[in-house]
This record gives structure tokens, C-alpha cells and sequence, in this order.
């Protein structure tokens, strides 16, 4: 007869004896994500579940699926988004670049728009902490903006979603104009591809992710452009921390525009501020 989980403390129980892929302090985390999110939502209604149905999550787990992945969801600027193999895991870098943006504009009304929003974690939290915010978010993967739109509802804010490539520029005319806009662009080049981890490579969607050795500013190009066209004021974006020199030569080549890089909490160049020179 199959084993049943009835409480967390069965659950625990459990799980000690199964989870033999991970250990010490990270074993905790594991079992806390993991009753939370699959375990209690299963029991819903239940007096117990079986093990049978918990045995697909740790071998997903086994198999080195990202935690996030296998719980369904995941916290970004305290707030609670879900995700799936089709969106990346949000960074704690992008939730610096959100803070900056947050930190500058506090008085104002802005019309803001996220290139490549994924599962939608920057607008989300833009619109959360300013809500007189008209926001959009653009992105090109479709499965990404049913994710994000989950999101928006789950966190109970309205969001103008776009369903769009970047380089569609006839279609992007189409968007109004902009005060701010804010993108996370793919920025790892290929020949990175030996420092990035397993997981990362096997499981999250590796065109939000790359582009290549020969162009690495492909999307920044892009983005710039469409700042220009939307008459933007104001552009953030996160950077590739082994690129700043050819950030560097690139933001100086940019007439009308003053940049101002940022680093992160390790130290790291991983941030941009371009804004719109005054006379």
C-alpha cells in the first residue's frame, strides 16, 4: 500500500527519505517551495494524497529542473509570480534595475513600456508600486504573454500586453508614444555558454538568453530605436557584466542621449540609464 501524506509532517517525513538531491540548508528550502506550492494545493480539499502523485515533482527535481519550475512559482520584489519553462527565472539583478527605476520616478505619471517582459515580473511590479502608471509590456514568445497575463491577474494589475516582435518595426508604430522603457534583452553570448549552469541551459528558454559572439548589442540597437521613435525620455536596461567596454564605446556614439552605468550589489556592471540630453 502506497505511503499518504496527511500534514507537513508527514510530508517531511517523506521527503527526507526521497530527496536525495539536494542536502543541508538547501534541503529545507526545498521541502518549505515545495509543500507550498505542490504538496497543500494537491491536499486541497483532501484528507491525504498519495505519494504516487508527488513522485513526479522530485524526479523533475532529479532530472535538474529548476526549483521554480517544478513548484510553478516564484517571488520577485516580494511579490509572487508564476513560471514555467517557456519564461526565465527572474534574476535578483533585474529586481536592482526595477528598484532604480522606482527610485528615480516617484512623482510622476508615466506611460512606460517593457521590451521582452517574459513573465511579465518588471511591468507587474512597476504598475504594484506606481499604480497612476500606464503601463505596457511587449513581448514575442506567446507562451511567455499567457504566463504574464496569469501574472497581471494573479497580482490583481492591469497591464496593456503586446504581442509583438521588436523587430517588426511597421507594427511597433502602431504602439503610442512613451515616457520610459525599461528591457532585460538576451545579452550572454554563446562563447558564455560554458559558464552558465546546467539547469539554466537545459531548461529555460534559451532565446531570452543569447546572441551572438559577432553582435552583442543586436537588441540594445533595437530597443534605442524604438526609444527614438516613441519619443522616450528615459531607457533602463540590464547589461552583460563582461561587456562594459563595448557598452561603453556604444552609449558614446549615441548624440541626445547621457548615460549613467550602475552597478550591482556584487560589485558588478549590470545596469544603464540613458536619457535624453537637455539643451
Amino acid at each position: 500500500m502506497d505511503d499518504c501524506i496527511k500534514d507537513r509532517n508527514s510530508w517531511r517525513l517523506w521527503f527526507e527519505n526521497q530527496a536525495t538531491f539536494v542536502s543541508g540548508k538547501e534541503k529545507l528550502w526545498y521541502e518549505r517551495i515545495l509543500w507550498e506550492d505542490v504538496v497543500v494545493p494537491l491536499l486541497i480539499g483532501k484528507q491525504d494524497i498519495s505519494t504516487k502523485e508527488l513522485g513526479p515533482y522530485l524526479e523533475r527535481l532529479r532530472r535538474g529542473e529548476p526549483l521554480a519550475y517544478v513548484s510553478g512559482r516564484t517571488y520577485f520584489y516580494g511579490i509572487p509570480f508564476q513560471v514555467g519553462p517557456g519564461v526565465l527565472i527572474p534574476r535578483p539583478e533585474t529586481e536592482e534595475l526595477v528598484a532604480w527605476i522606482l527610485e528615480d520616478h516617484s512623482g510622476e505619471r508615466l506611460s512606460v513600456l517593457d521590451i521582452g517582459s517574459g513573465s511579465g515580473v518588471i511591468p507587474i511590479v512597476l504598475k504594484k508600486k506606481r499604480p497612476d502608471w500606464k503601463v505596457y509590456a511587449m513581448e514575442n514568445s506567446l507562451e511567455a504573454i499567457r504566463i504574464a497575463e496569469k501574472n497581471g491577474q494573479l497580482n490583481q494589475v492591469p497591464i496593456e500586453w503586446i504581442h509583438e516582435d521588436l523587430f517588426a518595426t511597421e507594427a511597433l508604430r502602431q504602439i503610442p508614444k512613451m515616457d520610459l522603457i525599461v528591457s532585460n534583452p538576451p545579452y550572454i553570448r554563446d562563447s558564455e555558454r560554458q559558464n552558465m549552469s546546467t539547469s539554466t541551459l537545459n531548461f529555460e528558454p534559451e532565446e531570452a538568453l543569447f546572441v551572438r559572439d559577432h553582435d552583442p548589442l543586436l537588441y540594445y540597437r533595437e530597443i534605442l530605436k524604438v526609444a527614438d521613435a516613441m519619443e522616450a525620455s528615459c531607457l533602463y536596461l540590464e547589461l552583460n557584466e563582461f561587456l562594459t567596454e563595448i557598452y561603453q564605446e556604444w552609449v558614446a556614439e549615441q548624440y541626445g542621449w547621457t548615460a549613467l552605468f550602475r552597478s550591482d550589489l556584487q560589485g558588478k556592471t549590470r545596469m544603464l540609464r540613458l536619457q535624453k540630453a537637455t539643451a
